[in-house]
């Protein structure tokens, strides 16, 4: 069955987004030396959607779940890159000197690295579902 919000879990939901949206500008800072703030908004979405197939998918491979996990940051990047760089001609991010990129906003290193960025967020998502169980259940006793 699939995680969602008529389960009750809009605090998960808030945390993994709140939780994507301070990680992964930070993430980029140490990577790059500088950030946007359009990454606050794509880091939030980016969690959110990992929190939700780590959830939806508890029984499967983690090798799996991170692969989709990767694909689900490629295509959110591929959709932030098409708005902020190619229509809006922000140049926050540019992978047209990387091998295997398209358009200049995707890239095959890239995703690769996004799989290897989902094993720790699979992680903090678990453990942050965990804590907000038991939070739940003491505040209803």
């Amino acid at each position: 069955m699939f995680f969602s919000l008529r389960q009750g879990n809009f605090a998960e939901f808030f945390a993994a987004f709140f939780i994507g949206a301070a990680v992964y500008p930070v993430i980029e800072l140490m990577w790059r030396g500088y950030t946007h703030l359009s990454m606050v908004l794509l880091g939030g979405i980016c969690m959110l959607s990992l929190h939700f197939i780590n959830m939806s998918f508890e029984d499967c491979n983690i090798f799996l779940k991170a692969g989709l996990g990767a694909l689900m940051i490629t295509a959110w990047e591929l959709l932030f890159g098409a708005v902020l760089n190619l229509a809006l001609g922000l140049d926050v991010w540019d992978y047209s000197s990387h091998k295997f990129n398209l358009f200049g906003q995707i890239c095959a290193p890239y995703t690769f690295l996004w799989f290897l960025l989902c094993f720790p967020a699979y992680f903090v998502s678990g453990y942050m579902h965990l804590l907000l169980e038991r939070l739940k259940k003491k505040c209803i006793k």
